[in-house]
């Protein structure tokens, strides 16, 4: 599927956008016996798909980078995104940073970028 550098910005933004909604809406509080694997999954999902997307962004502007030197900056953004969603994450109540939620975030990032790399080498 092709799609236009329009589409792939309106994504990239939507996709930007939910994530932040979505990690910053307040949950019930728990007292932290429990580790929420669902939690760690949405955080996979979530900087993963945006990785992904990112790097899909860069390669519709046409710029000159090689397709390594998109990967590298799609992944420190994405990592960086995460990391100040962590943060963002702390002022919120009833939410809290955590270093498993940004490791799962870090492993989407890295699994999607080879997904990523993988299909772009087939263009």
């Amino acid at each position: 599927m092709n799609l236009s550098f329009k589409m792939r910005f309106f994504l990239l933004i939507f996709w930007t956008l939910f994530t932040f909604v979505l990690l910053t809406i307040p949950m019930p509080v728990s007292d932290g016996s429990e580790v929420s694997y669902i939690d760690k999954f949405v955080h996979f999902i979530l900087f993963g798909c945006f990785s992904f997307l990112l790097s899909n962004y860069f390669i519709a502007k046409k710029t000159s980078y090689t397709i390594e030197r998109i990967i590298i900056a799609s992944f420190v953004t994405s990592f960086f995104y995460a990391i100040m969603m962590e943060l963002i994450q702390s002022y919120i109540p009833s939410r809290t940073r955590s270093i498993y939620d940004l490791l799962f975030g870090l492993f989407g990032i890295i699994i999607f970028t080879f997904v990523f790399y993988g299909t772009s080498k087939k263009r």
